[in-house]
């Protein structure tokens, strides 16, 4: 019996909670399928198995008559048993990020009628996108009169029906493990453009490839101050040959196949650079201007630049920050792992603020916010947390609101992979993130966890 399954069984716990590498090897050896013993667990009404290689699940599971959440979201599950039908308190089902092609909604009591001949049609994808646009609809929030009666009851309703204890977004760090790129630099790389953080993200679909890149776009425009405070890149780790180095060159000896210029083939940054100077000139001419547009501004972090600064792997150069990365290791719609870098000539805060943005929008990609616990203000003008009594007036109340906490529809976690960086004398140098370099975000309610 696994470790986490004896936990629960002994100490009579509602939830079990299983994600990460640890829990996946186990998978692995059982041949896809969870613990025989977890269908045992008849109490449990939260099954949460997440970022793992599951890929069955056991006809047993109507053996747990009180579940209520059954989370199973980016594993490798490709069928499902019937008996998940006879879940009869079932209320959450995810299985978003998985392997499967068709849902057989056949045979239930369906009361839209739309939906009920889609999926008489075995259409699959349109009912998707048909409960996606129509199958949620936001709680109301109570009318003035009834929260006034519930205020002079001493008590005090949430806005939101969400069940908060169910909903849980979580960053998870890994330690580095032998399959991590080892990452070495160069005291003159450190020279040029001091500042860099790297760090894998592990098992995550991209299935919108246009969101995501509106999202580092967005974060290029406002936390990066538009490269000139910092800039991020983000590779296929499939696409990465051995080890990484980070270092300097003359431009002129460096050689790049620039983002989205493969048929253009390997350029120096020499001239990739000039190239991109005369572009922004022009740019500067046509709008009658002294000085560069706000877009073009960071190429000035560059001038009269002896070395550039530029990672590369055993094979070609990856990274020439900030001016571009390379083709060859772009990301995709079939990119799972993913290696992402951030750099800055100004300093190490604003690297760690832009990977702390970075990750948060990553992991809130596949969730939407459907509410938000708005504090109510008491007549004596402190803050009752919903379904609290109000507390009567003393000197020792506290005179700080609450902060309103944003709600979303489903729980996800990102699984991030710590990154070791050594000096040019193979000295273990730092290691991204370490403890408190990703704080997470209370009002947004992402919690970081150190497996």
């Amino acid at each position: 019996m696994w470790p986490e399954v004896d936990a629960v069984k002994s100490e009579n716990r509602r939830e079990l909670k299983l994600a990460g590498a640890n829990v996946s090897k186990r998978i692995v050896e059982n041949g896809g399928n969870l613990d025989d013993a977890i269908y045992q667990l008849s109490a449990l009404n939260l099954l949460d198995v997440s970022d793992t290689a599951l890929e069955k699940i056991s006809p047993r599971i109507d053996a747990l008559n009180h579940l209520q959440s059954l989370l199973l979201y980016r594993n490798k599950i490709a069928q499902l048993p019937a008996t998940i039908g006879q879940l009869g308190e079932l209320k959450v089902l995810d299985l978003s990020g998985n392997r499967l092609t068709k849902i057989n909604l056949k045979g239930n009591p369906l009361k839209d009628k739309r939906l009920l001949k889609l999926v008489d049609q075995c259409r699959s994808k349109q009912v998707l996108d048909y409960v996606e646009k129509n199958g949620y609809v936001p709680p109301k929030t109570a009318p003035k009169q009834e929260a006034d009666e519930n205020q002079s009851n001493g008590t005090q309703e949430s806005s939101t029906s969400v069940p908060e204890e169910d909903i849980q977004l979580k960053i998870v760090v890994h330690k580095a493990t032998e399959n991590t790129p080892k990452v070495t630099f160069t005291q003159e790389a450190r020279a040029n453009r001091p500042h860099i953080l790297l760090c894998i993200v592990r098992n995550f679909p991209l299935t919108n490839m246009k969101k995501f890149l509106q999202l580092q776009n967005a974060l290029h425009d406002n936390e990066c101050g538009r490269r000139e405070l910092a800039t991020i890149a983000t590779h296929d780790l499939a696409k990465i040959k051995g080890s990484i180095r980070y270092h300097a060159a003359p431009p002129g000896e460096i050689q790049i196949t620039a983002l989205g210029a493969a048929a253009q083939g390997k350029v120096t940054a020499e001239k990739y650079y000039a190239d991109l100077c005369h572009q922004a000139d022009l740019l500067r001419k046509e709008k009658k201007r002294n000085t560069y547009s706000g877009v073009h501004k960071y190429i000035t972090l560059l001038t009269c630049k002896e070395l550039f600064a530029f990672l590369s792997d055993e094979e070609k150069v990856i990274s020439l920050p900030p001016l571009t990365n390379c083709d060859e290791t772009k990301i995709s719609s079939t990119c799972t792992d993913m290696l992402v870098e951030v750099t800055s000539s100004v300093g190490h805060g604003p690297c760690v603020r832009v990977m702390n943005a970075l990750l948060e929008r990553m992991l809130l990609m596949e969730v939407e916010v459907v509410g938000s616990t708005v504090p109510h203000a008491s007549t004596n003008g402190n803050v009752s947390k919903p379904g609290e009594k109000k507390l009567k007036k003393s000197k020792a109340a506290s005179k700080e609101p609450e902060i309103a906490k944003v709600c979303y529809n489903r729980s996800a976690t990102l699984t991030v992979e710590q990154v070791q960086l050594y000096d040019g004398d193979g000295k273990l140098h730092s290691v991204f993130p370490g403890k408190g370099d990703l704080v997470g975000n209370e009002t947004a309610r992402i919690f970081v966890e150190m497996a």
